[in-house]
Order: C-alpha cells, then sequence, then structure tokens
C-alpha cells in the first residue's frame, strides 16, 4: 500500500509543526533568561528566592516579563532589588526604598573581557570572595560608564565555616551559569 499525502495537508502540518517548535524554543528560551537573570541577581546582590541556606534575607519574588522583583524584609522595614535584562546578557540592576529608587546600574556582560570569582578565607571575617568585570564600559550608572568593576561578596558572616563555604561554591556556580550562557569575548 502507497500512502499518498496531499500537498495542503503536508504543508498545513509542517506550518503547524514550525508555529509548535517556535513556541516552545521561545519558552525555552524565556526560561533561560530568567534562570541567567536570578543567577546575576544571586551573585551580585546575593538575593535569592527560597534560599535554603539563608544566603538573603526573607525574600518574595515576582516575575513580570523582562523584570525580576524580589521584596526583601529586614528590621528596618521592606525594600526591592530588581533586576531587568532587555537585551541578552545586559543586566540592569536597582533598589528601590519607600518607592524610590535609590541606585541603579547596568552590567554589559557582552563587553566583558574579563569576568571571575575569586574566593578567600579570612581568620577574621571568616569567607569571602570578589567578582571582577573588566571591559570597554561594562558597567554604566548614572555618572558615567567605567571599564572594570570589582564587588565584594561577604558570605552568611557569622555563621557556621562549612555554609559559608556552601554559600561560595553557590556564588562560583552562579558566575560559571552566568559565563556558559553570555556570549561575549572570551574570559
Amino acid at each position: 500500500m502507497l500512502l499518498v499525502l496531499r500537498p495542503e495537508r503536508f504543508e498545513m502540518r509542517l506550518l503547524v509543526l514550525i508555529a509548535l517548535c517556535a513556541l516552545v524554543c521561545r519558552e525555552a528560551a524565556a526560561q533561560t533568561v530568567e534562570e541567567v537573570m536570578d543567577a546575576f541577581a544571586f551573585a551580585f546582590r546575593g538575593v535569592e528566592a527560597d534560599a535554603p541556606l539563608d544566603v538573603s534575607k526573607p525574600v518574595k519574588r515576582s516575575v513580570h516579563t523582562a523584570r525580576i522583583t524580589y521584596e526583601i524584609h529586614n528590621a528596618n522595614g521592606s525594600y526591592f532589588i530588581y533586576i531587568e535584562s532587555q537585551r541578552l546578557c545586559v543586566f540592569t540592576l536597582g533598589t528601590i526604598v519607600q518607592g524610590k529608587e535609590t541606585d541603579r546600574s547596568t552590567y554589559d556582560i557582552n563587553k566583558a573581557s574579563r569576568f571571575e570569582f575569586t574566593m578567600y578565607l579570612d581568620r577574621v571575617t571568616g569567607v569571602g570572595g570578589e567578582i571582577r568585570l573588566e571591559g570597554r564600559g561594562v558597567l554604566c550608572t548614572k555618572t558615567g560608564c567605567e571599564n572594570a568593576y570589582t564587588t565584594p561578596v561577604r558570605f552568611l558572616t557569622g555563621k557556621p565555616l562549612d555554609r559559608q563555604i556552601e554559600a561560595v561554591k553557590r556564588t562560583d556556580r552562579a558566575v560559571d551559569y552566568i559565563k556558559q550562557r553570555c556570549p561575549g569575548r572570551p574570559y
């Protein structure tokens, strides 16, 4: 028995298959962007929803298109940290306190020629580290752009050393994940 497909049916099935694939790919890409944004917020600000290691303060996370907002509660009240990504691997981090934006920085990982995380152990202050970005205009704020950025990272000060070390490992994995997902110059 010979199976014959009519051209119009074949074309229709092909169009449906292409549309379905496009929908699945778009959803997977959106999921990846959201995961990279979460990793970036964790690595650069230490915020994470449902943090299993108490790495950050209690956080409520909400997602709106290309923006994730973390609501953080502490003894002085609450504030918001947000991350936006309008372009692939370009992240804007900001803080909102009492309805006013207190800071806003844009990091363009695509321009980074150096992106690394270094850990250190200090007998007095515990485990720490620093994240270093270098590249032409890699960080932009209200006052202009800079070619280098280094930020210290403190981990669970006063907590047991094994929990601090686990937080360091998680930060290292977050930085590695960002580097894998963000194309650009070789690191």
